[in-house]
């Protein structure tokens, strides 16, 4: 079974419960990648939420297991762990997707690039799968999970060509390069975004229907011959991202 991302825009006001639209505020918070823990005062400023309401919103999720509590500071529990995994197996993009990406990621095994998976989210694209080689510099190698931006690189500029997700930060020169990854069928690449130093091709994977729902990249050091959307990576890509398109039910 296959989903698309949940859309944001335009839902009404009036059908949001405020106590659940502050626990997701949370979440979203304690999720952050750079920060492990928060204490409910710290949350409170953050938010501007009472701190009291914070405490008790923070207490609640940690009953449903979504939030740990470590000394008075709080972090993402393993609750949510499930809910995730249980979107991207609903997803359906990596379950089709691996044999194809295990073929491309043989092809290139005399190479130093990383073969990856990303779904989209509400404002980010999150890697859910990777292959890579021993040979493969560490510094090239992108926690699963990680979250990245859908301005600034390759695989996030697929989803906003798409409409997978959403962004109000649209600019004259980014509008232009959406049109021209539509144009080239759901190709971009990018150089030094998420890392210095690494390069990367990506190619929207669709439902047969014509859904976007993911997205597959090759990635690395030493790509500069294959940024262009016409490059043998490229087309090499878009035929991968055929073959799990079909694939996928």
């Amino acid at each position: 079974m296959v989903s698309s991302p949940a859309k944001t825009e335009g839902t009404s006001s009036r059908s949001r419960v405020q106590s659940v639209s502050r626990a997701s505020e949370l979440l979203r918070i304690l999720a952050n990648e750079h920060e492990n823990e928060y204490t409910a005062l710290a949350l409170a400023r953050i938010t501007g939420l009472d701190r009291t309401v914070v405490y008790r919103l923070l207490r609640t999720l940690a009953d449903d297991g979504l939030v740990a509590e470590h000394g008075g500071a709080f972090s993402i529990g393993p609750g949510a762990a499930t809910l995730s995994l249980a979107y991207i197996d609903r997803n359906g993009l990596r379950r089709a997707a691996l044999p194809y990406a295990v073929e491309l990621h043989t092809e290139l095994m005399d190479t130093p690039w990383i073969v990856s998976l990303a779904i989209p989210a509400v404002d980010c694209a999150i890697l859910i799968e990777r292959l890579w080689k021993p040979r493969a510099p560490l510094t090239t190698l992108i926690d699963l999970g990680t979250r990245l931006s859908l301005e600034r690189s390759a695989i996030g500029r697929c989803f906003l060509a798409s409409g997978a997700a959403q962004t109000r930060e649209l600019d004259g020169a980014l509008e232009a390069r959406l049109d021209e990854i539509r144009a080239a069928g759901g190709i971009e690449w990018s150089q030094n975004e998420v890392r210095p130093g690494i390069a990367a091709v990506a190619c929207t994977v669709s439902t047969p229907r014509g859904t976007p729902i993911g997205a597959i990249c090759v990635s690395g050091p030493d790509l500069e011959d294959e940024l262009s959307r016409e490059s043998k990576v490229a087309m090499r890509l878009a035929r991968t991202a055929a073959s799990i398109s079909a694939a996928l039910r």
